[in-house]
This record gives structure tokens, sequence and C-alpha cells, in this order.
């Protein structure tokens, strides 16, 4: 009878060497792709203002890799850096600088990167902006420029966008009307002291509606809202903010 041979074990230098050769197309080395890619594909004014990575075994791994260029240039910036393709398996994410303003690029249209930067550039009070396709976060320190600022963000793609005032937090996403977005500037607007503004468009499980979170006087609110609108009815909440009382029972 035969006797069943036993696997060998594979020596510790041969996994690290395995792991090493799984983390060499990884997002670090992504970043130095990019930037030897850049030094022989130069674009006048452009260079690498930022990279980060990450990576994931095996062969794969993330980039996010911001360049800074001329305002002007943010259009053929973005298409420049398209030409760039990984020969690695890592997940890369662009963005262009101008500025001090970054903007993501989307690469099956570039040219929407330059539109992007120009709305936001063109908007007045705003001190911190995040942009991406899940969320697009805008903070002020000033409630009319927020307001106004909140109709120029509504034109960049985006699934919801944030917005933050001074003492307050305003959420909105594409779909909703006119009327509903005028609730939430009435009720920012009013003299109250509104904390939380939801806006949610009609969905298969609900009508649009508004929600309005304010410190205290939430009856009071909820009249001057409707005064003069009682098509607003069904459309708006006002509840007062839930407050956590400390001390012993």
């Amino acid at each position: 009878m035969p006797i069943p041979r036993r696997p060998l074990p594979i020596a510790a230098p041969l996994v690290a060497l395995l792991l090493a050769a799984c983390a060499v197309r990884g997002g670090a080395q992504t970043v130095t792709d990019f930037e030897d890619w850049l030094a022989e594909h130069p674009f006048e004014g452009m260079a690498v203002a930022d990279a980060t990575s990450a990576e994931a075994l095996p062969f794969a791994g993330s980039a996010d890799i911001t360049v800074t260029v001329a305002g002007t240039d943010v259009g053929a910036a973005a298409a420049h850096v398209c030409d760039f393709d990984p020969p690695g398996a890592a997940t890369l994410a662009l963005s262009v600088s101008a500025d001090g303003l970054a903007v993501p690029v989307d690469c099956d249209d570039p040219a929407a990167s330059a539109t992007t930067w120009e709305v936001v550039a063109g908007i007045d009070g705003l001190t911190d902006v995040a942009i991406a396709s899940p969320e697009t976060v805008a903070v002020f320190d000033d409630t009319e420029a927020a307001l106004a600022g909140w109709d120029a963000l509504r034109r960049l793609p985006s699934a919801s966008y944030t917005v933050e005032g001074p003492t307050w937090v305003l959420t909105d996403r594409p779909g909703t009307s006119a009327a509903a977005r005028a609730v939430a500037r009435d009720a920012l607007s009013s003299i109250y002291i509104v904390e939380r503004v939801s806006v949610l468009p009609a969905t298969e499980s609900g009508p649009e509606h508004v929600d309005v979170e304010v410190a205290f006087d939430a009856p009071l609110l909820e009249r001057e809202l409707l005064t003069g609108h009682p098509e607003r009815r069904d459309l708006v909440t006002v509840r007062e903010s839930v407050r956590v009382s400390g001390g012993a029972p």
C-alpha cells in the first residue's frame, strides 16, 4: 500500500515574496506610476498637490491623487490626467485643484470638472466644500450666503446635498420641488432657532416632505410657515429637538 505524501510546507520567505508581489501594483505603486507618467507627459503648470494610497491584496488597493493647475485650465487638466492608464488593478480617484478649490474628475466626462469648478468658485461665503457623487457638503458662516449658495450647489451632480450654516444643517436631494425648498428657506430665515431641516423628495414609499427641527416654540414656527400657505399643511412637520437632561434621577 503506497504511503500518502504529506504536502510540503511553503517556506516563510516564499510567502513573503508572494505577498510582496501581490502588493506591487497596489495603491502606493499607482501613485508612483502616475508621478512617473506625469514627468513623461507634462502639462504646463501641473503638479501633484496631494496623494494618498491604501493597499488591498491581492494585486489591488486604492489611490487618491490631486493635481494643481491654473484656474482656467481645469477642464484641459482633467482631460490630460484621464490619459493616464494605471497598469495595476488599484482603484484610482483623480481630482484637479485650482485656487485652493479641488473638484473630482470623471473620466467619462472630464469637461464637467471645469463646470463644477466654475459653479463652486462662484459661490460667495463658502468656507469649506467636499464634492462627491454620493454627497456634496458645503459649509458657510452666514445664513443668507448659505441659502444663496444652496441653489448653485444643486447644479452639481450629486445624490444628496448638505448645507451647513452657522447654527443649522440642511439636507436636500435631487427631485425636490421649489415649493418644498421655499418652506425650508422660510424656516431658516425665521427668528426661531432652527437646528436641522431635511427636504425629502417624493418616493414610492411616501410623498415629498419637509422636516424642520427647532430648539423650541415648534407650534409658533409651524403656524408662521402655514400662515397664508394652507397647501403646506401636509408638506411640513415642525418638531422640537429632543433634549437629554443631565444629573441624577
